[in-house]
Parts: C-alpha cells; structure tokens; sequence
C-alpha cells in the first residue's frame, strides 16, 4: 500500500496505483476509500475492465447489488470473455433474488443463472460459478440442480481445497433428489 501511496504522490492520476491501491484497501475492509480510489480510476480509463470490475466486487460486498451488476456490465462491454465479471454479476442477481419473506424472485434468479453459465462456458470447469449455479437450481428446487452439482463434485474431483464443498455438494444432490421425488 505504501507503494502505490508513494507513487500517487508524484503523479496523483496513476490510473495502476489508483487501481491497486482501491483493491488493498477493499481487502483491508475499507470499501469508502476503495470506491473512491475506483471511481478515479473508472473516470480517467473508462475502458479498463478490471477497474469496472474491482468497483463491481467492492459494491458487492456492500450490499449494492444494483450498483454492482452496472459495474459488471460496464466491464463486459470493455472485455466481455471476462468470467470472473460474469461470476460477480451472477451473485449479485442471485442475492437480489432472495426476497427478505423468503420468497424467490424468478426474474433475478434467471439472470443470475445465465450470468453463472456463461461464466462457465467462458472458463469451463469454473468451480465457484457451478456451485454458485447449484445453490439457484437448489433454492428452485429445480432438477437441473442435480446436473450442475454433478458437474461441480467433478470439477473440484482433485481440488483439496475444495473438499468440504464437494462433501456439501454431494449432500444437496441428495437432498434435491429427494425432494424431487
């Protein structure tokens, strides 16, 4: 951080340090401060997608989905084989799609579930999205979900990382197909 500090201090239009220095401060937890430094960004590179795209997970995180799916889409239309945009697009429509009543909005699911597999059509495989589209077919209560969770235990197979997810998976599967019934 101190790098990208010392580098705005002599030319404060650094898009790179600008850009770098939002990311760390919204892995520190300071999402006001990285939007700003984002917002900077996006105004002197309006084409860089990975600026859009940063802004995109920092509002994320905020609960600004809105917000977020525009900032996704903004780096779409600057890059759009860009998975990880279609990804965090994809979470933001899925989360709005779970009303507070617990009722389900179709509409932003259906979004969010084409944004989950074009994510995975441009990077196949990618186990995040396919759980991400696993838990939509889940809460749908929707066969497909057994596909999907198929596809992901197979995908995170070799993934120790992935273990407890996969043992999770595996339960949902049987849960849906239970359900299913």
């Amino acid at each position: 951080m101190q790098q990208c500090r010392q580098a705005l201090a002599l030319d404060p239009d650094d898009v790179l340090a600008l850009c770098n220095l939002g990311s760390l401060l919204a892995r520190q937890d300071d999402p006001k401060a990285a939007l700003e430094c984002l917002d900077k960004v996006v105004d002197h590179a309006p084409d860089w997608a990975e600026a859009h795209y940063t802004r995109g997970t920092v509002l994320l995180r905020q609960e600004r989905y809105q917000e977020a799916i525009r900032a996704c889409d903004r780096a779409l239309e600057c890059r759009a084989t860009y998975p990880e945009a279609h990804f965090n697009r994809g979470n933001a429509h899925a989360l709005r799609g779970l009303e507070a009543d617990g009722s389900l909005n179709y509409y932003e699911l259906d979004c969010a579930i084409n944004a989950y597999k074009t994510a995975i059509q441009q990077r196949p495989g990618y186990t995040a999205a396919l759980y991400n589209l696993g838990m939509v077919y889940q809460r749908m209560g929707s066969a497909e979900g057994v596909r999907v969770w198929d596809q992901y235990i197979e995908a995170a197979q070799d993934l120790p990382d992935e273990e407890i997810w996969r043992l999770r998976a595996q339960e949902y599967t049987r849960d849906l197909q239970d359900r299913l019934r």
